[in-house]
């Protein structure tokens, strides 16, 4: 009997390659010995996939639709190649233990490209928004609206409103007007939209400094950031914010969904409220409501 790679005879027992099934001597029984076809097309397949394709990253030449398609076929692809090399591995170094263990080097180091590749595409946890805190929700179709200014005055009020409807349905006091405290409401949120900043305290002003200036000494303060005029990621979805009480029903909203705020918008001790709106020219918005016993 030949060896079907060198073709000379074989002297003792042959060896039947797993993988592609030929006959071979002694010396060429090794897959990499023999130049096994199967093991080469593995390799050379999935080592040019992933030169490829990053390639096609560092290049910029594909759109964002093709290279998200390209990253979940090998998504898919990925799996089924692991464990199938898994298990030929294990079987191979069983047998051979210095071959096996340089294969398995290979291995790694190509499900590492292809990992990399995978996380370069733009896979990757996404972070939780803040609870008073929402931002406009990107799209690939831009909303055209003509331009329209938001009474802020006008929010003001209806926030007061939403508030003292929920403390109603509780069975709590209606919150009174405080001019003092919209005064201080006001300038604290100019204050954010000026640092463009969403905080309690910023350089010169602090929520104690404020109450202070009212003349509370006892009190509470909110404070959230939305937009108008643009689609905005919510905990009740996308939203789109074109007016007055819109926007007061969505501030009120993200106070009310966050255990902390809610808190302190339902305190039984309190008895005024003042509120600050401020609206940029970007449609960015800042609002602050302080409380007073």
């Amino acid at each position: 009997m030949d060896c079907d790679h060198c073709g000379r005879d074989i002297d003792g027992m042959p060896y039947t390659c797993n993988r592609c099934g030929e006959t071979h001597c002694s010396d060429h029984r090794l897959p990499e010995y023999h130049e096994c076809v199967h093991v080469q097309t593995s390799e050379r397949s999935w080592e040019n996939y992933a030169s490829a394709q990053a390639e096609e990253r560092s290049s910029g030449s594909s759109n964002s639709l093709s290279r998200v398609a390209d990253v979940f076929s090998l998504l898919i692809s990925i799996p089924y190649w692991i464990g199938s090399n898994i298990i030929g591995f294990l079987k191979f170094t069983r047998k051979y233990p210095a071959t096996g263990l340089w294969k398995i080097s290979k291995f790694v180091i190509v499900a590492a490209v292809l990992v990399l590749i995978a996380g370069q595409a733009g896979f990757g946890p996404i972070d939780s928004p803040q609870e008073q805190v929402v931002s406009p929700f990107s799209s690939t179709v831009s909303n055209v609206t003509e331009s329209t200014e938001i009474n802020e005055t006008q929010v003001e009020q209806l926030v007061r409103e939403e508030v003292n409807q929920r403390r109603s349905e509780r069975g709590l006091s209606r919150l009174s007007g405080s001019a003092s405290l919209n005064e201080q409401s006001r300038l604290h949120s100019d204050d954010m939209a000026a640092y463009d900043e969403l905080a309690h305290d910023l350089p010169g002003s602090t929520t104690d400094e404020r109450l202070s200036e009212a003349s509370c000494p006892s009190g509470g303060e909110n404070v959230a950031q939305s937009w108008v005029f643009e689609d905005i990621e919510t905990e009740s979805g996308t939203e789109y914010l074109a007016d007055e009480e819109e926007l007061a029903d969505s501030l009120t909203r993200q106070w009310m969904n966050s255990p902390g705020h809610r808190e302190n918008m339902l305190r039984t001790q309190w008895s005024e409220t003042g509120v600050g709106i401020t609206v940029t020219d970007e449609n960015k918005v800042y609002a602050t409501q302080m409380f007073c016993a």
